[in-house]
């Protein structure tokens, strides 16, 4: 992850998944309308993420 927390590095789908139900878990928490919109962008960006590296996974192999 870096230094603010959002992003993992590397290819690792577990990582990104953990980060994504950090991330929800903080959102249902936070009352602070700003943060919490900062906090869909970053799940929409992971969500990007995994789908990306979901569908390299998945392609079958020529």
């Amino acid at each position: 992850m870096n230094e603010q927390g959002w992003e993992t590095s590397g290819n690792d789908i577990a990582a990104l998944l953990t980060r994504y139900g950090e991330l929800a878990a903080t959102l249902e928490e936070t009352e602070d309308p700003r943060f919490a919109a900062t906090l869909r962008l970053r799940l929409a960006e992971l969500d990007d993420r995994i789908d990306a590296l979901s569908s390299r996974l998945h392609q079958p192999e020529h």
